[in-house]
């Protein structure tokens, strides 16, 4: 099943594209280097909502003080780590739009669904945002920075 998304976004098609793939590889465990090759080499990405300096220190996803900017190896460590705690997992883009003055800069509203490796499974809900700079690649484009804003609150419950 493909990624869903809003028919009232007013994003171009090939950014369309290109978030239905991006969503789909990072929901797909043997994917993970094809989803982290959707990034440029020097890309900027945020798990949290307060970024850290520096390349140093442990990545603990899915609890509340993930933040970190990362590098490719440490985007594929997080994406590792995150597949080591959970069975599955399927992101819906509830909606995807334009963000401020530059046309690239793009923000998505949505929801993860996912099954903890207990068996319990939670609904996660996200925005996430970032820039999108135009490549000669199969999709067109790569983030050059992402940052994810997500409510954690379901896995306390």
């Amino acid at each position: 099943m493909e990624p869903r998304r809003s028919s009232e976004a007013k994003l171009d098609d090939a950014v369309h594209r290109f978030l239905d793939e991006y969503f789909k590889l990072s929901d797909i465990r043997e994917r993970t280097t094809e989803y982290v090759n959707m990034f440029t080499d020097d890309a900027r990405f945020i798990l949290g909502s307060q970024p850290s300096e520096g390349t140093t220190g442990e990545m603990r996803i899915l609890e509340a003080s993930i933040s970190k900017d990362l590098t490719e190896q440490e985007i594929t460590a997080a994406m590792e780590t995150l597949w080591a705690t959970i069975s599955w997992r399927k992101h819906m883009i509830r909606n995807a739009s334009p963000y401020g003055n530059n046309s690239g800069q793009v923000e998505i509203h949505g929801s993860v669904d996912l099954e903890l490796l207990d068996g319990q499974k939670k609904t996660l809900i996200f925005t996430s945002r970032g820039h999108l700079t135009p490549v000669d690649s199969e999709w067109g484009y790569k983030w050059d920075s992402y940052q994810v804003f997500i409510d954690l609150a379901a896995l306390a419950e």
